[in-house]
């Protein structure tokens, strides 16, 4: 929506929510495209006595008509990230100084500030990650997975893919339409150009590189999310598009849910 125009000019949240942050967040690190998030708490009850509402850093300015655009008073994402209480390995400061590389830097900044986002106080190694934004639900996805190849990308730990949205082999003898076919093949080669392996299953779970017990992972196909922390005795969050793949380019996730159990 950000990329489109069609996103709202802000989010006002009762409490913080990480899969609405991410949207933005990743609108800002690939493309510069950014709107004001505030979480109110229980002042969120407040807002349905008014009509119209105005952000001006955390502050909300509530009324019963248009008001005047605010003052664009919130913090930049550096001075977010500089202000971090997150608790960073060297090796970690070092890809968000880019020293690994620009895709690795975007990917840290994002799971960083997702991490905070989450609370985490600090991220983890985790040993694999399965990617569910490889299935296409619009050019936005496509557009994402190429910015990241484009800056040179490359998986740091095994990664798989869930199902893409065709066969990549036979959609066109299945009379698949070349407006879905076309991108969903360019998204799933998108994945693999990033060193994901050629799996796209919903089931990672039954590949011979199945985490064990106590293994942290980042996946984000939901069933597999659930056998992973139930069945396997692995630990991982329900990873939403776009910050699962962050995470196997840095192999790295938040200290957060799941993982501290």
């Amino acid at each position: 929506l950000l990329l489109n125009g069609g996103a709202p000019a802000a989010l006002l949240l009762r409490t913080p929510d990480v899969i609405l942050s991410l949207g933005v967040i990743v609108a800002e690190e690939l493309f510069g495209h950014s709107i004001p998030i505030v979480s109110l708490g229980d002042s969120f009850d407040r807002l349905e006595a008014h009509t119209h509402a105005a952000v001006a850093g955390s502050t909300v300015i509530c009324g019963a008509g248009p008001l005047p655009p605010a003052p664009r008073s919130f913090s930049t994402a550096d001075e977010r990230l500089a202000a971090s209480a997150l608790q960073l390995e060297p090796e970690e400061r070092a890809m968000l100084a880019g020293e690994r590389g620009r895709a690795a830097r975007v990917a840290m900044r994002v799971v960083a500030r997702a991490a905070e986002v989450c609370d985490a106080e600090r991220l983890l190694r985790i040993s694999q990650a399965h990617i569910d934004g490889c299935t296409y639900i619009g050019p936005g996805g496509l557009r994402f997975a190429r910015e990241l190849v484009a800056l040179g990308g490359r998986v740091a730990v095994p990664t798989t893919l869930n199902s893409n949205s065709v066969d990549r082999r036979r959609w066109r003898a299945m009379g698949v339409p070349a407006s879905l076919g076309e991108p969903s093949e360019a998204l799933g080669q998108a994945y693999l150009d990033l060193g994901a392996s050629l799996s796209f299953t919903c089931s990672p779970y039954l590949l011979p590189s199945a985490p064990r017990l106590g293994e942290h992972v980042a996946w984000g196909e939901s069933n597999a999310v659930v056998f992973a922390n139930s069945v396997l005795g692995a630990r991982t969050l329900k990873y939403a598009d776009y910050l699962d793949i962050c995470a196997a380019l840095v192999g790295r996730a938040p200290a957060a849910g799941a993982h501290l159990d």
